[in-house]
């Protein structure tokens, strides 16, 4: 198996699962928050959905693009077109399929390239980077959870 389908397969995966999480959460608690600066599951769910984009784009041009100065405003404007658990579960079906494809394509000669983000000042090859997905989903599934152990839904999912 190559890395780049192993690492789609692993993706896939942590989608489910966020997604089965946030899935177990009361339609009237998907929007809550804890205190004034948490996040909210849906809001969670949201930026999980558009991250692929940001993914895919460095994958494509095996390096940091030009963001431009709009770039976290126009994600900020399409995350809040998703309203509901559905319609982020369909973005980020359909904006991971893209990453998958992109991912798919990817030369292993390239696999050790690197790329740094600049907002964190983070090398990552481009190996690492086809993970970053998964990593970010795994992250927000546990946010979610955590979200719901503080409204008392303590069931495992």
């Amino acid at each position: 198996m190559r890395y780049q389908d192993w690492a789609i397969a692993a993706t896939q995966r942590a989608v489910e699962s966020l997604f089965r999480v946030a899935r177990a959460v009361p339609a009237d608690k998907l929007d809550w928050k804890p205190l004034e600066l948490g996040r909210s599951v849906l809001d969670q769910l949201r930026e999980c959905a558009d991250a692929p984009r940001l993914y895919r784009a460095i994958l494509e041009a095996r390096a940091v693009p030009d963001l431009g100065p709009t770039f976290f405003d126009e994600a900020q404007k399409r995350r809040q077109a998703w309203g509901d658990l559905d319609a982020c579960a369909r973005a980020c079906e359909a904006n991971s399929d893209a990453l998958y494809a992109a991912i798919a394509a990817y030369p292993d000669a390239d696999l050790d390239r690197t790329v740094t983000l600049p907002a964190r000042k983070l090398t990552l090859s481009m190996a690492e980077l086809m993970l970053s997905h998964h990593n970010h989903l795994n992250y927000h599934r546990g946010q979610a959870s955590y979200v719901q152990s503080l409204y008392g839904g303590a069931e495992p999912h």
